[in-house]
């Protein structure tokens, strides 16, 4: 089950940053929604929404026996790999963008929250769709390109 697994993952993630000391540091819940959204929205507005849910019952699914892959899931979830990527390096830029327009225009903002602080709430937003791409969305597409025959 992928679903599983990547929350396996997140779990190892979580309990590193717990021994290092600070987990709160890793859990930013602003930052959590915006790359599943991306992913989300781009299915409905690209009308690839029967997809999607094909792909997501594939990630829940206990036993490959009765599994069909789709040519056009595996296709679909590769452009959902790249949506969530993007999605969080665009909002870890906008994040960085807005700190340092905020000291800019307000110097004792610096004082309040350091530059590296503020890369690291930005970076969230990447780290996130990063592990969404490689540990929940890439499962998927490569298992629709295994079982559907395609190499595209």
């Amino acid at each position: 089950m992928i679903f599983i697994g990547f929350l396996l993952i997140s779990g190892i993630f979580l309990l590193y940053a717990w021994f290092s000391g600070n987990a709160g540091f890793f859990i930013n819940p602003d930052s959590m929604p915006i790359s599943p959204a991306a992913v989300l929205l781009f299915s409905v507005f690209s009308f690839r929404w029967k997809e999607f849910v094909r792909g997501l019952r594939t990630m829940f699914l206990f036993s490959l026996k009765k599994f069909e892959g789709s040519g056009g899931t595996a296709r679909h979830y590769r452009s959902l790999i790249w949506v969530s990527l993007t999605a969080g390096l665009v909002s870890t830029a906008q994040g960085l963008f807005s700190y340092f327009l905020t000291v800019r225009d307000n110097p004792q903002a610096a004082v309040e929250i350091s530059a590296s602080t503020a890369f690291c709430y930005a970076g969230f937003s990447t780290v996130y769709g990063l592990m969404l791409s490689v540990f929940l969305l890439y499962p998927v597409y490569l298992l629709h390109r295994e079982k559907s025959g395609t190499r595209d």
